[in-house]
């Protein structure tokens, strides 16, 4: 591929200005809505579990283990540093709290499970 140019582009730059991703143009206005309706949708699909698992003592039997949520936990906090390390807000403040809802159930499931 000799002759060809590769530009990257960095979550910063694109919520500055407009750029040409795969052939559209996002503003930043665009990218940080994607990104709040996005950490809305998966932050929320967490707050049942957390209640139901809060409402009944002792702990439900999971469908996932508690290995699971420590992997899932692990994953999410990669996520958050990884919005931290962007500083993008969307990222981290639905990392945040999904952070927070996992580890709740993690620690609900230790003490009551």
């Amino acid at each position: 591929m000799t002759g060809s140019r590769i530009t990257c582009y960095n979550l910063r730059s694109l919520t500055q200005k407009s750029d040409a991703v795969g052939g559209l143009i996002m503003k930043g206005w665009l990218i940080e809505a994607v990104g709040t309706a996005s950490g809305i949708l998966t932050t929320a699909a967490y707050i049942p579990g957390v209640i139901k698992v809060w409402k009944a003592k002792p702990a439900p039997a999971l469908a996932v283990s508690g290995l699971q949520y420590v992997t899932v936990s692990i994953g999410i906090f990669g996520w958050l540093i990884y919005g931290i390390m962007l500083h993008s807000r969307p990222i981290i403040i639905a990392n945040a709290v999904t952070l927070v809802l996992a580890l709740s159930i993690l620690l609900y499931k230790h003490i009551y499970g």
